[in-house]
């Protein structure tokens, strides 16, 4: 067994491929300690909050999964509606940036598009408890210097022009089949008339 080895002052110094006590906080980035701070805080203030009226959801930002954010280019985190009895799918309605102290949230018309999107139903949750549900959490994070961003409302029109576009495509095949029969009946009509005067001659 080595003997223990001490600094000037005397002191235990660590043992060769450990990182001492008092630093072992230090091996976390800036990025990542404050994206593990801001999820703290979010997720303390709002775990016991509900909002939704069928499968209520409380406001969850996910942690960082690891001790570097590369820099900053893996520090976006997403914010997302988890259901309180852990059975329906989580919604994601924005991301938090700790290297920018920024956050970015989805539209309430986003997110009731997407959700009506990919569970063919609408959403349990009102307008006036998701905006609420916004400025609260902006309030939150506004004491530690973050920003708010809303997404455009471009974003929704485009979805909407997106899904115009894909019923538009596929009507012309739908229609198809009724053009089909009309044109059917008009023949079907000129070869009556046909039959009815060649018998009054």
């Amino acid at each position: 067994m080595s003997a223990e080895t001490k600094d000037s002052n005397g002191q235990p110094e660590p043992v060769s491929g450990t990182v001492a006590k008092d630093k072992r906080a230090a091996t976390y980035t800036i990025n990542a300690r404050e994206g593990f701070n801001a999820a703290e805080v979010v997720n303390a203030a709002f775990g016991k909050r509900a909002i939704g009226s069928t499968t209520p959801r409380r406001l969850e930002v996910i942690e960082p999964d690891g001790p570097s954010t590369a820099g900053g280019k893996r520090a976006r985190q997403t914010i997302r509606l988890v259901a309180l009895s852990g059975t329906a799918a989580p919604l994601m309605c924005g991301s938090l940036d700790a290297s920018q102290r920024s956050v970015e949230l989805r539209s309430y018309a986003t997110v009731c598009a997407q959700y009506e999107e990919r569970f063919n139903q609408p959403l349990d949750i009102s307008a006036e408890d998701y905006t609420k549900l916004c400025k609260d959490l902006q309030a939150t994070l506004t004491v530690f210097k973050y920003t708010f961003t809303v997404e455009a409302a471009e974003t929704t029109d485009k979805r909407a022009q997106r899904t115009r576009s894909v019923h538009e495509s596929l009507a012309p095949k739908t229609r198809a089949p009724l053009l089909n029969v009309v044109l059917l009946g008009a023949v079907a009509l000129i070869i009556a008339a046909v039959a009815l005067a060649m018998i009054m001659r």
